[in-house]
């Protein structure tokens, strides 16, 4: 599955994207947690000290935002995915939530 980083991810990661190795019932939120796997650095960027996303966290699902899915973060996965990560732009509201 493609992971793309947008702005202020991107730099924080230095790169554009990664490929993430995806397993059966693999959801967002275990991609997630791949992600803060190879990128630990991102975890303040994303989450509080309590580890609840930030409010400006905007996670996108093949050009969805996540929080207008059904199962948002538990929504399933496959190898064809992309998800996107992008900081805020000027305001608005993200997604809600612990991880």
């Amino acid at each position: 599955m493609k992971v793309n980083f947008y702005a202020t991810f991107r730099n924080t990661t230095g790169v554009r994207s990664i490929d993430v190795p995806i397993e059966n019932n693999d959801t967002v939120e275990k991609i997630i947690q791949k992600v803060f796997l190879t990128f630990p650095q991102l975890i303040p960027h994303w989450c509080d000290s309590e580890g609840n996303f930030h409010a400006h966290l905007t996670i996108i699902l093949n050009k969805v935002d996540i929080s207008s899915l059904e199962n948002g973060l538990q929504t399933q996965v496959a190898l064809e995915d992309e998800l996107d990560f992008v900081p805020p732009i000027g305001g608005g509201a993200g997604l809600r939530g612990k991880f």
